[in-house]
Formats: structure tokens, sequence, C-alpha cells
């Protein structure tokens, strides 16, 4: 682990010569505050919102994740078992989910088991899809996709994922976001 180096405000001023122990202080102390050095500052909880519960839904289901007040970036890792050919649909709403107005379109996912990630950029309009499909014949192939996101008029708070026409299940593994600076 990095060590934390506090930095004097005396020794930081203009017209002083730099010193080479507060040079390496400000390359290290970044490293050190995102080790959770002794010392170190931390990083404020108000950075990420709270994780969710995992949950998994089948056929016709919907999974709603509301909270999203202030997120800029949304990962979402999941893992989709499809036993015939399937869509997802991705909704954003800026009421809390009273109202589901913006519809992504469609992204189709093939039989088998996927492993994918996606991340959800609200000030974008992106959603970045990677992803691996372990077919029920062939070999496992990885596949990326760059979507426009369909957003609402104010900032993004909810978003509703919708797996169609396919009797699998997905599976959410962690969902982490990030908030605007």
């Amino acid at each position: 682990m990095t060590d934390w180096t506090t930095i004097p405000n005396d020794v930081i001023e203009a017209g002083k010569p730099g010193r080479a122990v507060d040079g390496r202080a400000l390359r290290d102390n970044p490293v050190a505050i995102a080790e959770g050095a002794p010392g170190a500052p931390g990083i404020s909880s108000v950075a990420f919102i709270d994780p969710i519960e995992v949950r998994s839904f089948s056929r016709d289901n919907t999974q709603v994740i509301t909270g999203l007040e202030g997120v800029k970036l949304l990962e979402v890792d999941g893992a989709f078992n499809i036993t015939s050919g399937g869509r997802f649909y991705l909704y954003t709403s800026d009421d809390g989910g009273s109202t589901w107005p913006n519809r992504t379109e469609p992204f189709f996912f093939a039989v088998g088991d996927h492993r994918s990630r996606m991340l959800l950029d609200f000030e974008a309009g992106k959603l970045y899809l990677i992803g691996t499909v372990f077919p029920q014949t062939g070999d496992p192939k990885t596949e990326s996709r760059d979507i426009s996101l369909s957003l609402p008029a104010g900032p993004v708070n909810a978003i509703r994922i919708i797996m169609e026409n396919t009797t699998g299940q997905m599976f959410i593994t962690k969902l982490c976001g990030y908030k605007a600076a």
C-alpha cells in the first residue's frame, strides 16, 4: 500500500522552490487515497449510489432500478441464459419510473449462455455493451456494441430493463453508479 504524506501549506507557495519529497507526495497521494491508506482522506460515500439487491427475472418480467438521481455512469453486470431468441429493451425515466416514454431500440442475443457488462453513459447518451456468448454448439464469441440511448428531457433517475420473447433468465450480478462531479 502506498503511504499517505501530509503536505504542509507553507511548503507549497508561489516563489518557493519545489522539493522532491513534496513532488513524490503529489504523485503518490492520489494512489494512497484510492488504496485507503492510514491518514489519507476517504472517498465520500455520496460519490456512489447504494448497491441494489441481486435479482433475477424470467420471461416477460421487468427489472426496475430507481434512485439514480445525479448518476452519470451506471455499470450493470449480468448473466443471461437464453433458450430461445430474445430481445432486450432499455427504458429511461426522469420521474422516478412513473412513466417510461424513452425506449432504446432492442438489442438481440443469440441462444446460449451470456456474460455481459453494460455501461450506460447518461451524459453522452450511450450504452456500451461487451459480453461473451457461450453458444449451445460452437466456440465462445466475444461481442461489443455501442448503442445510442433514448433519454428523457430531464436527468435520468430510473431505468427499466425488459427481456422479451425468450424462455431464458437474466441475473443482475452487479450494479454500480458513478455520480457526476
